[in-house]
């Protein structure tokens, strides 16, 4: 009989994945087409009112998207029209 090869138990997350947590969808919908961004909710209404002016600080990450729960990236073919 042949031995088997030992398996790890331990599930781990794909190196480029990245998990967003603390996520508030902000959705814009131009010619057509919704796209959607991840933003802190904590600083939305920070920079709606004035109080936060850098949008990097608002951003999560600095993606499209046309489904930010899935993971779908807008193409830079749909973002420019």
């Amino acid at each position: 009989q042949v031995p088997r090869q030992a398996m790890s138990r331990r599930t781990s997350t794909p190196q480029n994945q990245v998990k967003l947590t603390n996520v508030a969808v902000v959705r814009v919908q131009r010619g057509g087409q919704r796209f959607e961004v991840a933003c802190y909710p904590s600083k939305i209404m920070d920079y709606r009112s004035g109080k936060e002016g850098d949008l990097d600080e608002v951003l999560q990450v600095t993606t499209i998207f046309s489904n930010v729960s899935k993971g779908v990236l807008a193409s830079a073919k749909e973002v420019k029209k």
